[in-house]
């Protein structure tokens, strides 16, 4: 408005001054006040009193209805009335009468930019728009151009329209250069790149703007660029820099709180948005701060605080848009920690308050899987019915059929649960998902005791599945071939068997496929092969009919299904019983295994142990043998039974560790077992060995990291350093292993800041880890301990090979600082200077930036390089110096400008700071002399000389005017003005004899005075 106003000014101005220039414009009988005074006695109201502004300007216009001043005075008019309320219906009614009654008049189009700022302020964007474009046309060569284009694009980033913003601003640009510096120009083009994706060139034009709305956005932006924590320093800077602005510290601490949210700080994002709470406790983003203090919460995992939130919040502002989420997560909490019931009456909430939401089809699916849980299958069955008829297009369509499928399996309902199987395979492609739904589809089949449907599944899969093995189709494969036995089809069962027995030659249900093959050749009257099948079959594996070991099977996968579903006590009580009464049975070692499972679940360690020993005494050869001691060994290792740990891992080690990989682990066990039992010999002999004896597993590297750890353990340290060295040499200086050891040895004399140690590793042993993935590392720490010893030659020439070297490395920062910092500790200041500088322009956000620019300014001035020294000096100070230092800054940039005898920079930099001092302080009396000084240097004799009044005209008597006043004296002596010499340097001697120490000087001041006496008397 700014823009326009001033253009409208300048046109009365020239308006008013034809009138004045041109005496016959008013009539021979014209009224007491001129129609131009009474124009220009209005005009000068426009700035202090609006109302009164309008009253002038109506009378004006009343007594001088034809005037030519009238349509200017009309605008003032809807200008006034548009200061005091931006969204003047009254000022639109004005500017639209001057847009149509003067079209012609050159604040018509002041007018019509005004129309389109008040629509615009109203939020009626499409309005303005179109007001801006209707403009844009007619005055396509006006003076408001670009102010009409720079809020057409306004409107356009606000409309979203924002490819249309950049080209107009970019076109705005081209043609007048002047806008790159227009801060309106910058703020409109930095939300428009903000909404295209742009943010590094969003956050460049924003960054030119000093705004708090700027700084906003560019918090935003720092989010999308995943640095959360700039955008922290961003909002901080916000509230200090506006302290005053209300509205902006509100928005600001709410959206540190969502900075760090977004950075995954719970933590800090709740205590955050509580501060916020405490601060703005009438906010309207009060509700919002509350829900995210929940969110905070549960990604916390602390759900009943999580809870207690989500619930303060429904109660303050349950109407808001994260309402539905809101109830939806207080379901997600109850069900992460398995309250089915809490949870359902969540998701029901969810789905009846908010039934149109998009987590309204999500709560309903989840109240039925609460329902199937509970083991509720009519209600679940009803509650997945509902979904079906309320979110019929939805995409988890699929998974309600499935779950639809297994409700109605538990009812019974076998042909309805095909049926719904048969909808979810038909509503998904190829995935596990729809193998699984075809599984069980085939099972609802065969409990129903449909054959037929079985077999032509066959078939359906064959033409609509690939082929795969997944545990899922293995399933189907049984219940199909189970089809095709009690039709009697026995070839195509064995096929199908035979199939099974070729892609799950390890399943444990391979054992019923072995069994159904046996009996459909018994079936099929081929009794030799039936007798060799099962010759095959381990004695008493099977009994005699199919139908009894199906029935021990199911009863097998029964606890299997308990155990899972944590039923401890259950399927412990038919894991026991299956072993115990089918001692012979295949499965009978796995029921054992898994009894011994349900008694440590149980917390019955020692009925597990039992049962686990005797697993290992009566099935040796059994895969769950090994499994089985294994446990035994664990869960001695809990209990802290060492000694019967490492009996037991012994065990393992001599009868069923195969391959290194598990002597390894087993070793690398009983190391920790004599460590904890303080054995501290047996332990670093034992992991000595280990290291000796399996250098390519994966435990060696552990058994290193226990040896490196007990170099800080005191009674181990010698026994680990002696380990370390023997293995050392054993390897070889070459061998990675050796290599690894002593770069280990040399890090924990480093971080135990022992760093003479850590040379002497590294010096030895640099060239072998050249070659190692070690060798960056150990650059670094070698540097490092130069520098904390001091020995700042060496540690600059590390440094430097470490900076040129590895230019990818996460330290490189440091090693820039701390190279420029050795390099500034010998007095090599250029170099330093270079230094610092290039860790300044090649990490501009580095941690460093502020000490790096100061002592790249420090290094410069050691060099006499004043202009450098002060040009750097000046960017820290403006960027990154304290508000505490900025006064001594100043001072330091002021010298070196001296230095440079750059003495108008100089005089700026002192008077910037005199500004922020006391008058009459001994820090101003110090500024104005040094100003007055560098006057005086740049011979500005006329400003020096006023700068020394300023000390001189002060009526305490000091060093600063006395000094001032004699060089005052030498001035007037240098211009021939002898007589104001005369004076000055009387006033200066009557000023000294009286103060109690004399100043030296005073006799010299006296013998002046009587030259110049002389001077005067003489006539020269």
């Amino acid at each position: 408005m700014h823009e326009k106003l001033k253009y409208a000014i300048l046109i009365i101005l020239i308006i008013t001054t034809i009138f004045l220039i041109d005496g016959n414009v008013f009539a021979a009988d014209k009224p007491k006040v001129s129609s131009l005074e009474l124009f220009q006695r209005a005009s000068k109201m426009f700035e202090t009193n609006k109302e009164a502004c309008i009253k002038q300007f109506q009378i004006f216009i009343k007594q001088f209805p034809r005037d030519d001043l009238v349509p200017e005075a009309e605008f003032m008019i809807a200008e006034c009335l548009y200061d005091m309320d931006p969204k003047s219906s009254e000022a639109l009614k004005k500017f639209q009468r001057i847009t149509g009654k003067y079209q012609s008049h050159p604040q018509a189009q002041s007018a019509a930019l005004s129309i389109a700022e008040i629509y615009y302020n109203d939020g009626d964007y499409r309005q303005s728009l179109d007001v801006l474009e209707k403009a844009e046309s007619k005055y396509k060569n006006g003076y408001l151009i670009y102010e009409i284009r720079l809020l057409k694009a306004q409107c356009y980033v606000i409309l979203k329209d924002c490819k249309k913003a950049q080209e107009l601003l970019q076109e705005i640009v081209k043609k007048q250069p002047a806008y790159n510096n227009d801060k309106r120009f910058n703020y409109v083009f930095g939300l428009a790149n903000f909404e295209l994706g742009e943010y590094e060139t969003a956050l460049e034009n924003l960054e030119k703007v000093e705004s708090p709305e700027s700084l906003l956005f560019q918090s935003k932006i720092l989010i999308q660029l995943k640095k959360p924590l700039f955008s922290v320093e961003k909002l901080r800077e916000l509230i200090n820099k506006y302290p005053d602005n209300e509205a902006y510290q509100e928005r600001a601490y709410y959206h540190i709180g969502e900075a760090f949210f977004f950075a995954e700080d719970y933590i800090s994002a709740i205590n955050t948005y509580e501060k916020f709470l405490q601060l703005f406790p009438q906010s309207v983003l009060r509700g919002p701060a509350i829900f995210k203090i929940g969110c905070s919460y549960l990604k916390n995992k602390s759900y009943l605080l999580a809870r207690s939130n989500f619930q303060s919040f429904l109660q303050i502002d349950s109407k808001s848009e994260f309402s539905p989420l809101a109830l939806y997560l207080i379901g997600e909490s109850f069900l992460t920690e398995k309250r089915y019931k809490e949870a359902s009456f969540a998701y029901a909430d969810t789905v009846s308050s908010f039934h149109e939401n998009r987590y309204a089809p999500v709560a309903q699916y989840k109240l039925a899987w609460c329902y199937y849980k509970m083991g509720k299958m009519q209600d679940a069955k009803a509650s997945l019915v509902t979904f079906k008829q309320m979110f019929a297009a939805d995409k988890l369509l699929p998974q309600v059929e499935l779950l639809l499928g297994n409700v109605l399996s538990n009812l019974e309902k076998y042909d309805d649960a095909v049926l719904a199987y048969q909808r979810a395979i038909d509503a998904t492609k190829p995935s596990e998902f729809r193998e699984s739904a075809f599984a069980l589809m085939s099972r609802a089949n065969y409990l129903n005791g449909n054959d037929a449907a079985l077999v032509s599944g066959y078939h359906y899969l064959l033409n609509n599945f690939p082929l795969q093995t997944s545990s899922w189709r293995l399933i189907t494969y049984l219940y199909i071939a189970e089809g095709f036995l009690k039709q009697g089809l026995y070839k195509e069962a064995n096929e199908l068997y035979s199939l099974i027995k070729s892609h799950y030659p390890a399943d444990p249900l391979l054992v019923y496929a072995q069994d159904g093959a046996a009996w459909a050749y018994f079936l099929s009257k081929d009794y030799l092969e039936a007798n060799k099948l099962r010759d095959k079959i381990q004695t008493n594996s099977f009994q005699e009919n199919a139908d009894e070991e199906l029935t021990l099977y199911n009863r097998y996968e029964l606890a299997n299904t308990l155990f899972n579903r944590k039923e401890y006590l259950k399927a412990l009580s038919i894991f026991e019983d299956f072993y115990r009464n089918n001692p012979g049975h295949s499965l009978a070692p796995s029921a054992a295994f898994r009894a011994g499972l349900s008694y440590y679940q149980l917390e019955y360690f020692g009925q597990a142990i039992d049962i686990w020993e005797e697993i290992a005494r009566k099935y040796p050869q059994s895969p769950e043998a090994s499994k089985a001691l294994w446990k035994v060994a664990d869960t001695y290792f809990r209990a802290q039974h060492y000694d019967k740990c490492i009996q037991t891992y012994t065990q393992i080690i001599e009868k069923y560790a195969k391959d290194k990989n598990e002597l390894a682990q087993a070793n690398l066990r009983i190391a920790q077992c004599y460590y904890n039992s303080k054995s501290n010999t047996l332990a670093v002999k034992a992991l000595k060995e280990l290291i000796e004896n399996f250098t390519d597993e994966p435990e060696a590297k552990d058994a290193l990291d226990f040896l490196t750890a007990l170099l800080d353990v005191p009674e181990a340290e010698s026994l680990a350093v002696a380990a370390l060295n023997n293995l050392s040499m054993l390897f070889g200086y070459s061998n990675a292993i050796s290599i690894e050891i002593r770069f280990r040895l040399a890090k924990n004399k480093f971080e135990n800041k022992k760093y003479n140690e850590t040379i002497d590793i590294l010096e030895s042993t640099m060239s072998e880890l050249e070659k190692s993935d070690k060798f960056a590392d150990s650059n670094y720490y070698l540097a490092n301990s130069y520098y904390k010893l001091e020995r700042y030659n060496d540690a600059a020439n590390a440094y430097k090979r470490f900076v040129e070297n590895f230019p990818g490395d996460s330290r490189i920062q440091y090693a820039y600082f701390y190279l420029a910092s050795s390099y500034f500790k010998i007095k090599e200041y250029e170099l330093a200077a270079q230094s610092f500088e290039a860790l300044a322009q090649k990490y501009p956000d580095t941690e460093f930036i502020s000490s790096a620019l100061y002592n790249a300014a420090m290094a410069y001035k050691e060099t006499e390089n004043w202009e450098k020294a002060a040009s750097i000096l000046d960017t820290y100070r403006k960027k990154h110096a304290k508000k505490e230092d900025d006064f001594e800054l100043g001072m330091q940039i002021a010298s070196m400008y001296e230095e440079q005898h750059q003495y108008l920079r100089a005089i700026e930099c002192f008077n910037e700071n005199r500004q922020k001092v006391k008058n009459d302080s001994e820090e101003w009396k110090n500024l104005t002399f040094r100003i007055a000084e560098n006057y005086h240097n740049m011979d500005d004799y006329q400003n020096a000389e006023i700068e020394y009044k300023k000390l001189v005209s002060r009526e305490n008597i000091d060093n600063w005017s006395l000094n001032a006043m004699i060089r005052l004296g030498e001035y007037y002596e240098n211009r021939g003005q002898t007589m104001d010499a005369l004076a000055l340097y009387q006033e200066l001697y009557s000023k000294a004899s009286k103060m109690n120490h004399k100043p030296d000087w005073l006799d010299a001041v006296k013998a002046r005075i009587s030259a110049l006496k002389i001077k005067i008397n003489s006539g020269q």
